[in-house]
């Protein structure tokens, strides 16, 4: 089992999910985001560490779209 330390802020509402982790460090850079959720990642927790850059958003309205249409599910 892995538990990633509670370092994020709530956006979803939900107190708990589960699947294997996958982790991108990117720093202001959407490209391997892109790659990663094209890719087959259904069940897993994806985890993007932006190395706290304010000035590019990691995952906007597309990519989350993308996200969605790929997992079928909404992102938290």
């Amino acid at each position: 089992m892995q538990v990633c330390e509670p370092a994020f802020r709530d956006f979803g509402n939900k107190t708990d999910f589960t699947g294997p982790i996958r982790m991108l460090k990117v720093f202001e850079d959407f490209l391997l985001v892109k790659e990663t959720l094209e890719s087959d990642g259904a069940g897993s927790v994806l985890v993007i560490g932006g190395g706290e850059s304010l000035p590019c958003a990691m995952l906007g309205g597309k990519l989350t779209q993308l996200a969605i249409d790929r997992l079928g599910r909404d992102i938290d």
